[in-house]
């Protein structure tokens, strides 16, 4: 910590390039600590220790506009669906297509936090072909509509 303190105090060049690798690095270190030591037992840390959860979470995290099926994910997993949806229950408190869900309207949350950013164009975006669907989703997900939503994020 005394590293990172060092640097940001020091006015040099890239030194807010370095700080924000060490914070980085030390937030990994942390949250590795944390899983070696058995002190996460749920959520995506303690899911990712399973090498078939971590394929699936992968796929979702940096795919998740692609209409997964819990047969797709299961397939590219190497897991059966009554074990995936076991697993995801335990670690996340959700199915599988309920957390694809909800990784989906939180994208989505931060689209609508964007200056010029409509709601319209946040659920073409999100691939619904209707603005009553993913409002119906979102509000089911974040308790709001995307409307309040993106007014209340736009008048702070």
């Amino acid at each position: 910590f005394l590293l990172v303190i060092g640097v940001a105090t020091g006015r040099r060049f890239g030194s807010d390039s370095v700080v924000e690798r060490l914070c980085d690095s030390l937030f990994v270190l942390v949250i590795r600590y944390c899983i070696e030591e058995g002190l996460v037992g749920q959520g995506v840390f303690a899911a990712m220790q399973d090498r078939r959860l971590a394929t699936v979470l992968g796929l979702i995290h940096r795919q998740p506009w692609q209409p997964w099926t819990i047969a797709e994910l299961c397939t590219h997993a190497g897991i059966s669906k009554t074990l995936l949806s076991e697993k995801f229950a335990l670690y996340l408190g959700a199915s599988p297509i309920e957390y694809l869900t909800l990784w989906r309207m939180q994208i989505a949350a931060h689209w609508l936090k964007e200056t010029g950013m409509t709601v319209e164009r946040v659920a073409e975006r999100c691939g619904y072909e209707s603005v009553p669907a993913f409002s119906k989703a979102f509000k089911r997900c974040l308790g709001a509509s995307p409307g309040a939503f993106h007014r209340a994020e736009t008048i702070k």
